[in-house]
This record gives C-alpha cells, structure tokens and sequence, in this order.
C-alpha cells in the first residue's frame, strides 16, 4: 500500500551504486546481487550485473566477475553498451580467453572513451594469444599516442617500459633503449626505467 513501493527495487539499486562510488564494496556486493535476483526490469538487471563484476575484478575475482557477466542478456541500459564491452574485453584478459580478449577490444578501437586503454590492454592480449609481433606493434603505436589523460600517460610509459624489457631479453639493446627514452622522467615508472638504462649502459 506503501506508494513508493514500487520504487523499492531503483532504490535498492541506487543505495548499491553509491556504496559502489564510496569503495563500499562488500556492502554493494550484496545490494547488487539482490538486485540481480529480484523482479526488476532487464535493463536494471543487467546494469547491476556490470556493477558487480567490475567490483569482482578490482577484487581479483575475475572467474566470478566472468560468470556475473555471462548473465547480461537482452536490453542493455542506455550508454553503456561500450563499458561493458571493455570489462568483458578485461575479464577475459584476466581468465586466460585471450583470443576473446583480442577479439572486444579490437572491435573497441575506434572508440574515444577508452582511447588508449583498449591499445594496451589489446597489446597485452595479442603477446598473451601468442601474436607477439603484433602485440609488440599495437604496443609501440599506442607509446606514441598524444595524450593528456595522467592515466592514458602513466599506461604509454608502462607500454614503453615493457617493450624495453621485451627487447632486452631478445639481446636487441638499442631498441630496448628508444622505448626506454620515450618514458617520462616526471611519470610513476620513471625510476624503472632509469635504472634498467643505467644497467643496459653497464653491459654495453
């Protein structure tokens, strides 16, 4: 009899979102699955099963995190068709499906939202598949991408970084050593690659 009764589900739903924003997250687990086992639209459903699998993955859950997602099916709420796909591209990375992997994010490249996130995790995807020299290409294409986004930044110098370590193994030094010059001194892998230049130097 209650009139807001029938807004009990999108409330339960909206308490789990912000329990989500303020790191929350066991609290929000068990909202979300409530959620996702009540009589709620599709579209509520599935929202609250990207919700959830992403806080499964932050968790280092991602076996749970892919069965959560495998639930998502019919109507997706409006504008996050993209966000779940690149949390099914990561989940898979996170399983070992690296070939599915590859398969998401390339279809993602085009889109701006995650500019530079999916060339890397695309780039890590493709070595993990056995794709080394196109892993090695998507990766060295992506440390050049002009940027302003710290996060885009912090990920070319990781891409960079990796690459010189990559290459160092393969006994190609001075290789190794342009993708070292190209990761900031002002960015969080800076000291890395300051002492693996330092090293390469000392072997040369």
């Amino acid at each position: 009899l209650d009139p807001l009764s029938y807004h009990r589900n999108e409330a339960e739903f909206s308490v789990g979102d912000l329990e989500i924003s303020y790191r929350m997250h066991l609290r929000a687990g068990r909202a979300l699955k409530a959620i996702m086992e009540g009589k709620v639209p599709e579209s509520t459903r599935n929202l609250a099963a990207y919700r959830l699998a992403t806080i499964l993955l932050q968790k280092n859950q991602a076996v749970n995190a892919l069965h959560v997602m495998e639930r998502i099916k019919g109507e997706i709420p409006a504008g996050y068709h993209h966000d779940i796909a690149f949390l099914r591209g990561q989940i898979y990375l996170a399983t070992g499906r690296f070939q599915d992997a590859v398969k998401m994010l390339q279809d993602m490249q085009s889109e701006k939202k995650y500019a530079g996130f999916t060339s890397y995790n695309l780039g890590i995807a493709q070595i993990q598949n056995n794709e080394e020299s196109a892993g090695f290409n998507t990766l060295d294409k992506f440390g050049e991408l002009a940027s302003n986004d710290h996060a885009v930044l912090a990920l070319k110098d990781k891409a960079n970084l990796a690459l010189a370590f990559q290459y160092e193994k393969k006994g190609i030094a001075e290789q190794a050593k342009t993708y070292l010059s190209r990761v900031r001194l002002d960015g969080p892998f800076s000291n890395k690659a300051l002492l693996k230049a330092g090293w390469m130097h000392v072997s040369l």
